[in-house]
């Protein structure tokens, strides 16, 4: 084999290396950077307000449902050529909501909620040093869930784990991230003027 040769092959290997190696995920490069703000969500189970005046007065009553606004940053640089074939870009898919309960005085293990899965669909273009980020807003108590869990009534204040799921655009690889989020539920004492207050 000619010398040329070998440099070709030797050249082709290194650049499939090189390609190859560029679509290993860098772990935890999906981070969720903020939750609602840096908020505590309050949560009333049950809004109730009241509508007309004198006799023409009616009741009325509904459990809402709270989605909280997430802020993600992508940070995969990978190795080798960090844009082929173009920018790595996450593909958020999917998310999943486990709850705790930190309730002050409560049994640990006693009151252990379902968790919350979701879907929903946003994509956040890769920046290393971590300085761009996606705002998306996700539904993390829906009505149909606070309705299974009377006992929420009374107040508890849970821990929840945000789990967002998807992949990588480019490596086509699975990614995910997860963030905490701490909720104050109980049902609330409303002001019967207005719906949602």
């Amino acid at each position: 084999m000619h010398k040329s040769t070998k440099l070709l092959v030797l050249g082709f290997c290194v650049l499939g290396i090189m390609v190859w190696s560029c679509h290993r995920t860098t772990p935890k490069a999906l981070r969720i950077v903020e939750i609602n703000n840096g908020q505590i969500l309050t949560a009333d189970t049950q809004d109730e307000w009241t509508t007309g005046s004198g006799e023409e007065l009616e009741e009325h009553s509904e459990t809402p449902s709270y989605s909280v606004e997430v802020e993600v940053s992508y940070t995969e640089r990978g190795t080798g050529l960090p844009t082929y074939p173009t920018a790595y870009t996450a593909e958020i898919t999917d998310y999943t909501v486990t709850f705790k309960d930190i309730t002050p005085g409560a049994t640990p293990g006693e009151f252990a909620p379902a968790p919350v899965k979701g879907v929903c669909y946003f994509v956040v273009p890769s920046d290393p040093a971590g300085k761009k980020t996606v705002k998306q807003s996700i539904l993390v108590l829906p009505a149909a869930w606070i309705d299974q869990y009377p006992e929420l009534e009374d107040g508890k204040v849970l821990n929840a784990k945000i789990t967002l799921r998807g992949k990588d655009m480019v490596s086509n690889l699975e990614i995910n991230g997860e963030g905490i989020l701490t909720i104050n539920i109980a049902n609330f004492e409303d002001d019967p003027q207005k719906r949602g207050e």
